[in-house]
């Protein structure tokens, strides 16, 4: 997935923060959307009015699968986040970003 997709996706999601949307999801709703194989269907259908017509079906499963990997990672100590879900999310793209523009 482009990193322009991603820190759009991260624009969004800030969108649900700054409007007090994020409230209520935790850990296990995004790790079951991760398991429907389709991230941002699930975005959409929780969360109507986010835009996210720039994707794909391809790419929410290409996002799904990239999120999915990061899954083991403890999210407390590698992203400082424990309780809500948006921020996991936003703290997992943002690794995807890490990812894809650090080079070694």
């Amino acid at each position: 997935m482009k990193v322009t997709y991603l820190t759009h996706l991260q624009f969004h999601l800030i969108s649900l923060i700054d409007e007090n949307l994020h409230q209520g999801i935790d850990f296990e709703d995004i790790y079951a959307a991760l398991k429907r194989d389709n991230l941002l269907d699930w975005l959409s259908e929780r969360f109507p009015e986010l835009d996210l017509s720039l994707y794909t079906s391809e790419d929410g499963k290409e996002l799904t699968y990239a999120i999915d990997g990061l899954t083991l990672i403890n999210a407390r100590r590698k992203f400082s986040v424990e309780r809500n879900g948006i921020c996991l999310l936003m703290a997992m793209v943002n690794e995807l970003i890490q990812q894809k523009t650090v080079r070694v």
